[in-house]
């Protein structure tokens, strides 16, 4: 199993367990990056994994670590599906690289981690 791979499990099984995520904004917008697939906003299962991103890379210091309640997050996944981004699950790394999913991907394997866990699964008209 590559590295990427193994980051993107413990994500949504971390994201499940423990119902927040964590991001990087600039004031209150999220961090944007351009990829190959198309646009990314990052997202992180833990804040120690921002703080550790920050302490390697000191770009990174002068953003805010942000957490998201599962809900929060869930409502986000519909706006950057909407938009048309993809998802950054767990970059690592010098270059911070990993996965980038779509929303609806990663909302559905969430989902299934959450009913797994016996959780209720975010609902409602986000």
């Amino acid at each position: 199993m590559s590295i990427a791979a193994a980051q993107y499990d413990k994500f949504r099984e971390q994201v499940a367990t423990e119902e927040r995520v964590f991001t990087f904004t600039d004031g209150a917008d999220l961090l944007v990056y351009p990829a190959r697939d198309g646009n990314t906003v990052p997202f992180w299962s833990s804040q120690a994994r921002l703080v550790t991103i920050q302490k390697r890379l000191p770009k990174y210091r002068a953003y805010t670590v942000t957490e998201l309640s599962l809900t929060d997050f869930f409502r986000r996944l519909d706006r950057l599906e909407r938009d048309g981004f993809l998802v950054g699950v767990n970059w690592s790394g010098a270059d911070l690289v990993g996965y980038n999913v779509p929303a609806a991907d990663l909302r559905a394997a969430l989902a299934w981690w959450l009913n797994h866990l016996g959780k209720a699964v975010p609902t409602g008209s986000f």
